[in-house]
Formats: C-alpha cells, sequence, structure tokens
C-alpha cells in the first residue's frame, strides 16, 4: 500500500491523509476514492477517521496528520479537493514536482517549501538549511545529491525568487 493524500490541483497543493488509518475509515467505508473529488461535507462528518485515542501509537496521527489535513482542507475548500496517491497529481515524466507544496506532516522540501513556508530569498539560505545538520538527512531533499533534478530545482527557485 502507498501513502495517500489529499490534493488540490488548483492551488498545487497535498498532504498526507493518514496512510492505512485513511485507507481503512476513507476508502473502505466509502467516503473517499482514489482518484476522485472529495465531498468536503462528508468527510469532516467521518467520525471515524477524525477521531483517535490518546495512546502514544496514535501521536502521529493526532498531533501531527489531522491537524494538518483540517488546515488543508480549510484553506483549500473553494477549490476542488482530490484524495488518492501521488502517481495521481505528480507527473514525474513531466517534472511538474516544482510546481507543487507539501503542506503536511513531515513535508517534503521543494523549491516552493523554501520560497513559501521557510521565506528564503537565495539559493545559499537553501545549501545552509540543508547543509545544517549532515548526520540527520532529514534536511536534506530527496532530489539534492541527484545532478539533473538539482539543478531542475535551483532553475525554478530561482525563476520563482526573481
Amino acid at each position: 500500500m502507498n501513502e495517500q493524500y489529499f490534493y488540490c490541483p488548483g492551488s498545487k497543493e497535498y498532504v498526507r491523509a493518514g496512510y492505512r488509518w485513511a485507507y481503512r475509515y476513507l476508502v473502505k467505508t466509502g467516503i473517499c476514492q482514489r482518484g476522485e473529488n472529495v465531498n468536503i461535507d462528508t468527510l469532516l462528518s467521518a467520525k471515524e477517521y477524525w477521531r483517535i485515542d490518546d495512546s502514544e501509537e496514535s501521536k502521529w496521527l493526532k498531533d501531527g496528520i489531522l491537524p494538518l489535513v483540517s488546515n488543508f482542507i480549510k484553506s483549500n475548500r473553494r477549490h476542488d479537493i482530490f484524495y488518492g496517491e501521488e502517481e495521481f497529481f505528480l507527473d514525474a515524466d513531466k517534472n511538474e514536482y516544482w510546481e507543487w507544496l507539501d503542506v503536511g506532516y513531515l513535508p517534503e522540501k521543494s523549491p516552493r517549501y523554501f520560497i513559501e513556508l521557510l521565506k528564503f530569498n537565495s539559493w545559499h539560505e537553501v545549501e545552509e538549511y540543508v547543509n545544517k545538520n549532515p548526520v540527520y538527512h532529514g534536511n536534506k531533499p530527496w532530489w539534492w545529491e541527484w545532478n539533473p533534478q538539482h539543478d531542475e530545482a535551483r532553475k525554478y527557485f530561482d525563476k520563482k525568487i526573481i
């Protein structure tokens, strides 16, 4: 099973839906279908999806995933919101990754992330951030070590900053 997301083509933002939790309480119950538009009122009334116990195993959902899903829905409610896996909205062949912003829990770092969320104004700031802690790779985007992708990310960043 792959990670499940809510995504908005209008804002080009996405957020993790909660992996197997989302699949169990949204897909299995018919509230969401992969690749289809989400009925927001139905989603918000899905009590089992939003009700999380206070156990340590559920902390990532209660404190991380669900508050960010709620914020995503509020900020994108006027747009169409869809549910599915990355391949439903990110076309690797078209280099569309740079256009999308992960606004969720443990977000993927993209040029938009550095520009819009961290408010960086120069590529030097990105380099400092990525190299801040070389032992822990959480600061490094997946594309950082791959020259073609790294170059594309920098071009996108520079184009958006100007």
